[in-house]
């Protein structure tokens, strides 16, 4: 690494003082602590390193969480090679660099909560000189970075913190840990209505679609019970290859729900579009339903849980009162995109004295 111009300026300084001392004073100079010199020695000058990871090929290697590394950053340089972080539009200054290898799927946060310096904080993967941004943060507490992401099993990950808009370093507090997990998405509702779960797979992507309409009270979080029509679809997109979710997409709506239910359960339609969210790509988008169903079972009174597994997680099922088994057709589009399944993994028209639906991720 080169020397910095604050490094040399101080070889120059204490070099000039010594020779100062030797030529204008009978006593001997002093080292470091004032330690007495003999024989007209002059003080050693001690530079001050760069980080040991102040360059990409040296990263703090991470073996184990949580993990916290407080860090003199003032020296570090910044290489030519080292990228330029989207979410810092000033460039960035001196960088220094972790590497994380994720032993199984897992969220985790990386930050620099605590640091005195205006910091950028960069996750990549890849090689030197080929390096793909995976996420970014310059603000997000005060003057610092945090950054939280879904990791895929054997991956290494490489964190780069930097100084933003090519500023000045400072002692750096970096801080990695496994991230919090999300809530899981749940609702309540009673009345009729129903329920289709579609499940399709094209090469490594596997795509699940849950939908659900009751014409009566539904009760969402904390929120209080509506009586108008209600809707909520939830879509995962989940690459089984690279063990990691493409997309998982929430929505529940009361407006606009055309919902009918005939009163023996054996026939149902839905036409909705709502606003949905989808928490891997952090982007609001549109989805629309148009569904039949038409009722293939027995009428059956029943009361328990049910569990679909799909690659990624599970949906929870719990139930109380009168059920029809189901088929179901139709399309549900993303921002008029179709994901619709060819086949129905499992649908019913019922009439729910209450009902509880969960979409948990928990599960690889």
């Amino acid at each position: 690494m080169r020397t910095s111009m604050k490094a040399l300026t101080a070889t120059l300084t204490v070099g000039m003082t010594a020779l100062s001392i030797s030529s204008c004073s009978e006593d001997h100079p002093t080292g470091p602590g004032g330690t007495s010199l003999h024989d007209g020695a002059r003080p050693d000058v001690v530079l001050l390193a760069a980080p040991a990871n102040d360059d990409f090929d040296n990263p703090v290697v991470v073996d184990a969480l949580p993990f916290t590394d407080t860090l003199p950053t003032a020296e570090a340089t910044t290489a030519g090679d080292d990228p330029i972080p989207t979410c810092a539009a000033g460039g960035t200054g001196p960088t220094v660099w972790y590497a994380f290898t994720a032993n199984r799927r897992m969220r985790i946060e990386a930050n620099t909560f605590g640091s005195d310096y205006d910091t950028d904080l960069v996750v990549l993967t890849g090689t030197r000189g080929n390096l793909s941004e995976v996420a970014c943060n310059d603000d997000s507490e005060s003057l610092q970075s945090s950054v939280t992401i879904e990791l895929v099993r054997g991956q290494t990950y490489y964190i780069m913190v930097g100084a933003f808009a090519s500023g000045p370093g400072g002692t750096l507090v970096f801080n990695l840990d496994v991230g919090r997990k999300e809530p899981a998405p749940q609702v309540r509702f009673r009345g009729k209505g129903a329920d289709a779960f579609f499940l399709s797979e094209s090469d490594c992507v596997v795509t699940t679609v849950q939908i659900t309409a009751s014409l009566r009270s539904f009760k969402d979080g904390a929120n209080a019970p509506s009586r108008a029509p209600f809707a909520a679809v939830f879509i995962d997109r989940y690459d089984t290859c690279a063990e990691a979710f493409l997309s998982s997409i929430a929505a529940s709506t009361t407006a606009g729900v055309a919902l009918q239910v005939d009163n023996r359960l054996t026939q149902a339609s839905l036409q909705v579009t709502m606003s949905g969210f989808d928490f891997v790509n952090e982007t609001e988008v549109t989805i629309a339903a148009d569904l039949d169903w038409t009722g293939s079972g027995t009428l059956v009174t029943t009361s328990g849980k049910t569990r679909e597994v799909f690659p990624g997680g599970h949906l929870i099922t719990q139930f109380r009162g009168t059920r029809r088994g189901a088929t179901a057709s139709g399309t549900v589009s993303v921002d008029g995109v179709s994901l619709t399944p060819e086949a129905t993994g499992n649908a019913s028209i019922f009439n729910a004295k209450e009902r509880l639906l969960v979409i948990d991720h928990s599960a690889s």
